[in-house]
């Protein structure tokens, strides 16, 4: 018999770890029966924190696996006032800080005078701007990403903390399930590794 045969997979026959392995780091997706689920990916087999991790809500539509990251934003912000300082000053630092300090990225400044001020390339964890600053946002250099236009909501705010989430985030992703031991994803076949199912 020819042809993809498609079966119709209920929620509770495929919950489960599944993982990929290549270079010796593992891309693992683990599926809660209360349909939440953790995925990793250059992760270490003692290390479930790896070069990028999600999580969120997963649901099943036919022969597909649905994810849904419920991370809130790529930054998040903190805003402080220093009457001392002839400054604005931004501290950028990855989100799994102090696992990760590495951060290659663009930001782009709107200045309370509406200027747009760009720093490219930056690996420094520390931008200082002299006046105010109306808005930012970051762009990763190594992934594309790119962070909402953030707003100061204080127009006092010269010490700027940013936490900057440089992983993914999944919005109505789509892999196949290939049979309850297998689920396909960017051209990886992620193998079931709880053999309880």
């Amino acid at each position: 018999m020819s042809g993809i045969f498609n079966y119709i997979y209920s929620q509770n026959s495929i919950f489960g770890t599944f993982s990929y392995t290549f270079n010796g780091k593992i891309t693992f997706l683990e599926l809660r029966s209360d349909n939440t689920f953790f995925y990793c990916y250059g992760c270490s087999y003692k290390n479930t924190w790896g070069d990028g991790n999600t999580w969120g809500y997963w649901e099943v539509k036919d022969s597909f696996l649905i994810l849904n990251s419920t991370m809130p934003e790529r930054i998040t912000v903190y805003e402080d006032y220093n009457k001392k300082s002839k400054f604005s000053v931004i501290n950028i630092f990855p989100s799994n800080f102090p696992n990760d300090i590495y951060l290659r990225y663009n930001i782009y400044i709107i200045t309370e005078k509406n200027d747009t001020l760009s720093f490219l390339k930056r690996t420094e964890h520390i931008i200082r701007v002299k006046g105010n600053i109306k808005s930012f946002w970051i762009e990763d250099n190594d992934t594309g990403i790119k962070s909402r236009q953030y707003f100061l909501l204080s127009k006092k705010s010269n010490i700027i903390s940013v936490l900057f989430y440089k992983g993914i985030m999944f919005e109505n992703e789509n892999w196949l399930i290939v049979n309850k031991d297998k689920i396909r994803a960017d051209g990886k076949l992620l193998i079931r590794t709880d053999k309880n199912k």
